[in-house]
């Protein structure tokens, strides 16, 4: 059930960019940052509080993610699995916007090119974005400090 679940999420997400493809540097708010016919799936198939518990996870992992790619202290082949691990859990938590955003990293990286740090903010835009909107709607609650 999880399986087909996530298949159905990233089939959503839409097509990969090709390696040709940049970045946008603009830190505007992305137009869809949830998959949600994607997303109505995943809490049908794993109930609100499957979902909000993989959210949790989600997010840990995802700052923890962004901040070692940030960090500039990875070999190009770690930071290659590192993007391309970001860009499989978005796609299975329904965050189109980021997997997009990941996937055209991606392809950048494995063309030869690198990360700036404006990749690094479009990047942590979109996950702030996605755990916003997943709050709005209420399919999970952000912790309180």
């Amino acid at each position: 059930v999880l399986l087909a679940a996530i298949m159905r999420a990233l089939s959503d997400a839409g097509p990969s960019p090709s390696a040709a493809d940049e970045l946008p540097v603009a830190r505007a708010p992305p137009a869809v940052v949830i998959a949600a016919t994607a997303m109505e799936e995943l809490l049908a198939d794993l109930g609100s509080d499957g979902v909000s518990e993989l959210l949790g996870v989600f997010a840990r992992e995802t700052r923890a993610r962004l901040e070692r790619i940030a960090s500039d202290a990875m070999t190009p082949a770690v930071l290659l699995r590192e993007v391309h691990t970001l860009k499989g859990a978005a796609g299975t938590v329904c965050a189109a916007s980021l997997t997009r955003i990941a996937a055209a990293l991606e392809q950048r990286l494995k063309a030869g090119g690198s990360i700036q740090a404006a990749d690094i903010d479009v990047l942590s835009d979109a996950f702030d974005a996605y755990m916003k909107q997943a709050e709005a709607l209420s399919i999970y609650a952000m912790p309180t400090a």
